[in-house]
């Protein structure tokens, strides 16, 4: 889902993507996102009508405490994308200059969903203190939104709205550690075989090195990246 959004970065929809590419995009981002708000939708009822009511709160797995962060971010993916079916279709300028939009805005709109959700999908399964990674991942979310904006310090922004993003950014270093810990911690004291994680590691890291690497590569020598449909 997130791939299908970057693609569709909105200089990019009107130049290089075909009308029916993007319309066809744009319907399995809603059909993507409505799913992911429903059945969020369908947990936190299932914890408010069952689980809470028969034992505390934080005796709860984390997943469930994972799902009910999620929801807090979806509504602006599917605000963003249809704001560019706007654009696209009946030819409302909420992104194109040429119309008096502004295409920044995507970006931060863009930026002030992945964020958040990047931060909050990296959970272990079993941390080594529940207590301790829940108030992380909530710190998280919390300044999850208000740290977006550090992705893009060379669009312009002024001095002061910098140094805010870089502090807030310094500032959620500090739960995040957290989680990190949590992860070291679980692989040494707890019964963990490494074999099967370590070959996953060493696979994941080699590819990804090779897939990204050439991007680079060609990047610096001065080839956009585009991806066309």
């Amino acid at each position: 889902m997130i791939r299908c959004w970057v693609n569709i970065l909105p200089p990019l929809s009107r130049n290089y993507f075909s009308r029916s590419g993007v319309k066809y995009m744009l319907i399995s981002l809603h059909l993507a996102g409505l799913s992911r708000m429903l059945g969020a939708l369908k947990f936190i009822i299932t914890c408010n009508c069952y689980f809470y009511s028969t034992c505390s709160g934080l005796d709860s797995k984390l997943y469930v405490d994972w799902v009910l962060c999620t929801p807090m971010f979806m509504w602006v993916l599917a605000g963003a994308i249809t704001m560019l079916l706007f654009d696209l279709r009946l030819g409302i300028s909420y992104f194109d200059p040429l119309g008096g939009g502004d295409s920044i805005m995507f970006q931060h709109m863009f930026w002030f969903f992945g964020h958040p959700e990047v931060y909050v999908l990296i959970i272990p399964e079993s941390p080594v203190r529940y207590l301790g990674m829940v108030l992380a991942m909530f710190s998280i979310v919390v300044l999850g939104f208000i740290v977006w904006a550090y992705h893009m310090f060379t669009v312009g922004m002024d001095i002061n709205s910098i140094s805010f993003f870089s502090a807030v950014t310094a500032l959620i270093g500090i739960p995040t550690g957290v989680k990190v810990i949590s992860w070291v911690s679980m692989l040494t004291t707890g019964s963990v075989g490494l074999g099967d994680p370590v070959a996953h590691c060493i696979v994941s890291g080699v590819g990804f090195n090779l897939c990204l690497f050439p991007m680079h590569y060609f990047g610096m020598c001065g080839l956009p990246r585009r991806v066309c449909v």
